[in-house]
C-alpha cells in the first residue's frame, strides 16, 4: 500500500529483510527529525516509493519530491491522487544533481534521505549539496538522513563475513581487505559535513541514529542537517568537557557538558571483530546504548545528544545540554585532527570488479580449466 513498500531494505549480516517492526521505528525517527523544524514547503530529494511522503505529506503546505526513477514518479502521481492529495505535492524525475524546475530559495526544509550512498563519488555529493542549499530559504535546512560512516567500513564487512570464515583468519583478512576495496556504495566521513566551506551554511548539527534496536542502520550510519543563513545559532563546539568513566553518575552531571569516550554499545563487538583481524585476539567489550542516552535525558528533563567520537568509532560522544537550546545546534561533531580521508571511490571499485572480470577470463584463455581460479580476489597489499 502508499507509503508502506519496504522491498529492498535487507539485512546485509542475514540477506533476509530487516524485521517491520525496526523499519517502522527507522521512518518514524526521521520523521520526527524533519518535524522538529515544522516544515512548509518540503522538498525530498530521492522520494522513492513514498516511505516518507505518506508520512510527511500531511503536516506541510506543498510536498515536492523528485526521484531518477520516471516509473517510480508514474506510480507515485497515480497513488498521490487516489489519496486526494495532488493539489499540494509535485513529483519530478530528474537526478539529485539536476534543479531546474525546483524554485530557488524557496523551501524551508530539503530531505536527502537514505541516498547518498548511491552517489558516484564525493565530488557528485558536494554538487548536490551546493545545489540544493540554493534552493533553501535563508534559514531553512538540509536534512542528510542515514549517511553510511567511512570510519567504520572495515568493522562492518568483518561482522558481515565473519561467521563464514569461521577460524579461518587469513581467509577472512583476505575476504574483508577485498569487500572493503571493492565497496560500491559511497561512504562518507563526518568531516566531510563538518568542514565544508560553504558560506551559506551557517550551522552543521551531526548525530547518531536514534533507535532502541541494533543493525546496520544504527550502528553505520548517520544524520547531518545542515542549516543555511540561520537566525540564531547555538554553538556547542567549546562546552566543558568530561572523560567517561563507567562509574560516572550522569544524574550528578550538570550541563552543559560533553562527555567523551563512552563505548558503543551498538559497535564493540564489531569492531573488536575488526581488531581481531590485525591482532588475533578479540578482547570482550561492553557498551552504553546511545539511544539509553536520549531516554534518558527525556526523563531528566535535558538534551541528550549522541554524536560520534572523533577517536574512535568504536566510542561516541554525548552532549548534555539544558532543555530548550537551540534548535539550532551546531558544532556537536568536533571533527578528527590530523588527514582523514572523507569519502571512498566507488567508480573505482566497480572498475576493479571488472578488471577481476577480466582477469579471469584472460587465464580461462590460457590455463586448463583445473586451474583457473573459481574467484580472484582484490586486496589492498600482500600481507
Amino acid at each position: 500500500t502508499f507509503g508502506e513498500d519496504f522491498t529492498g531494505w535487507d539485512s546485509s549480516y542475514s540477506g533476509e529483510p530487516i524485521p517491520l517492526q525496526q523499519m517502522w521505528a527507522w521512518r518514524d525517527a526521521v520523521v520526527e527529525q524533519v518535524l522538529r523544524h515544522r516544515p512548509e514547503r518540503l522538498l525530498e530529494v530521492g522520494v522513492g516509493s513514498g516511505l516518507l511522503l505518506s508520512q510527511l505529506v500531511e503536516h506541510c503546505a506543498e510536498f515536492w519530491g523528485t526521484d531518477l526513477s520516471g516509473t517510480v514518479i508514474d506510480r507515485l502521481r497515480g497513488q498521490v491522487a487516489a489519496r486526494g492529495l495532488a493539489d499540494r505535492v509535485t513529483l519530478r524525475a530528474q537526478a539529485a544533481d539536476v534543479v531546474e524546475g525546483l524554485p530557488e530559495g524557496y523551501f524551508d526544509t530539503i530531505l536527502l534521505n537514505s541516498v547518498v550512498q548511491y552517489f558516484p563519488d564525493g565530488e557528485y555529493l558536494r554538487r548536490v549539496i551546493d545545489r540544493l542549499v540554493g534552493l533553501l530559504a535563508p534559514g531553512g535546512r538540509l536534512v542528510v538522513g542515514d549517511v553510511r560512516h567511512a570510519g567504520t567500513l572495515r568493522a562492518f564487512h568483518a561482522a558481515v563475513r565473519a561467521p563464514r570464515f569461521a577460524g579461518q583468519l587469513d581467509r577472512l583478512r583476505a575476504a574483508v581487505a577485498h569487500s572493503v576495496m571493492v565497496e560500491k556504495e559511497l561512504v562518507v566521513a563526518p568531516e566531510f559535513f563538518a568542514t565544508l566551506a560553504d558560506p551559506r551554511i551557517g550551522a552543521v548539527d551531526i548525530r547518531l541514529k536514534p533507535g532502541s534496536y541494533h543493525n546496520e542502520l544504527t550502528r553505520h550510519r548517520y544524520e547531518v542537517v545542515l542549516h543555511k543563513d540561520p537566525a540564531d545559532v547555538v554553538d556547542v563546539a567549546h562546552v566543558p568537557t568530561l572523560a567517561w568513566d563507567p562509574d560516572l553518575d550522569l544524574d550528578q552531571v550538570a550541563a552543559p557538558v560533553r562527555i567523551v569516550g563512552i563505548p558503543n554499545a551498538r559497535l564493540v563487538e564489531e569492531v573488536a571483530c575488526e581488531q581481531a583481524l590485525d591482532d588475533d585476539v578479540v578482547v570482550p567489550a561492553t557498551g552504553i546504548d546511545p539511544h539509553d542516552c536520549i531516554e534518558w535525558g527525556q526523563k531528566r528533563g535535558v538534551q541528550a545528544i549522541p554524536t560520534w567520537s572523533a577517536a574512535s568509532v568504536a566510542h561516541f560522544d554525548l552532549l548534555i545540554l539544558p532543555a530548550g537550546t537551540g534548535p539550532v545546534l551546531s558544532g556537536g561533531y568536533v571533527p578528527a585532527a590530523g588527514v582523514v580521508r572523507l569519502v571512498n571511490d566507488p567508480k573505482a571499485a566497480r572498475g576493479l570488479g571488472a578488471l577481476l572480470a577480466e582477469v579471469r577470463a584472460g587465464l580461462a584463455d590460457r590455463l586448463p580449466e583445473y586451474l583457473v581460479p573459481s574467484v580472484v580476489v582484490a586486496i589492498g597489499a600482500v600481507p
